[in-house]
């Protein structure tokens, strides 16, 4: 017996939401298009001093590393930077990234969706995938 088996992997929700940024562009876009929040400034601003201190260091979901670094080396980034600064711009990073997700939502085409949904539910089909978002 044969079983088809779908995989979802990376820009699956692209597929259905044209609006949807791929995980490459997700920290700059959210910075972009919530740039005139306090958050994204707040943000913005450390981005720029630590460009500044550090040349190279590209506006990319590389941030996250940085951070998670940060955190479980349970030490300050600098002076101006220390632990708790550094679990709020995580958080504010966070809570930016989620807006950006609900943004995409109102561009997914539900009849594709629910063809596949359909389609599935109508076989022996499985799905896997890694993504957080499907």
């Amino acid at each position: 017996m044969n079983k088809t088996v779908y995989f979802l992997g990376a820009g699956a929700t692209k597929a259905i939401a044209s609006g949807a940024p791929l995980n490459r562009d997700l920290v700059e876009k959210a910075l972009s298009d919530f740039a005139e929040t306090d958050d994204a400034k707040e943000l913005q601003a450390f981005i720029h001093d630590l460009s500044g201190r550090r040349s190279g260091i590209a506006l990319s979901n590389q941030i996250w590393d940085f951070f998670d670094y940060v955190i479980q080396s349970k030490k300050s980034a600098s002076n101006k930077y220390s632990l708790d600064h550094i679990l709020k711009l995580k958080s504010l990073l966070l809570n930016l990234i989620i807006k950006e997700f609900q943004l995409s939502l109102d561009s997914i085409d539900t009849s594709l969706v629910s063809t596949f949904v359909d389609n599935i539910k109508a076989s022996a089909a499985s799905i896997i995938t890694p993504n957080y978002d499907v």
